[in-house]
């Protein structure tokens, strides 16, 4: 697999020894998707964690644990996404996760230029 790369949440991170900027990166951008995410359901951690039939510790442990070395998985985001979609439009949480993606910096820049 030397050469080829996976995708951790949308970013690319070369295969092979673990790369600790990549995954800060990665999960840095999770729980911007994971906040946003729970601000425009309105919901609590626990109750998303419910809605998704998923643990809460495991929504809480990601958002809160500074120490915590992982990402979630695309199972458990997958299952965030349609439980959100009980409230949300699916184009709107695509929204979220594409502004998630980009560096704080750069969201503020581009929402700086939208006008109201």
């Amino acid at each position: 697999m030397h050469g080829r790369q996976a995708k951790i949440c949308n970013l690319p991170i070369q295969a092979g020894p673990c790369n600790s900027a990549r995954m800060d990166q990665a999960q840095e951008a999770t729980r911007r998707f994971v906040t946003e995410l729970l601000r425009a359901t309105g919901w609590t951690a626990y109750r998303m964690a419910k809605k998704a039939g998923l643990s809460h510790t495991t929504i809480t442990r990601f958002l809160n644990d500074p120490e915590v070395d992982h990402v979630l998985s695309s199972r458990t985001l997958m299952k965030m996404r349609q439980a959100a979609s009980e409230v949300l439009q699916p184009d709107y949480i695509d929204e979220i996760w594409a502004k998630a993606q980009r560096p704080p910096a750069q969201v503020i820049s581009a929402s700086a230029n939208v006008r109201r």
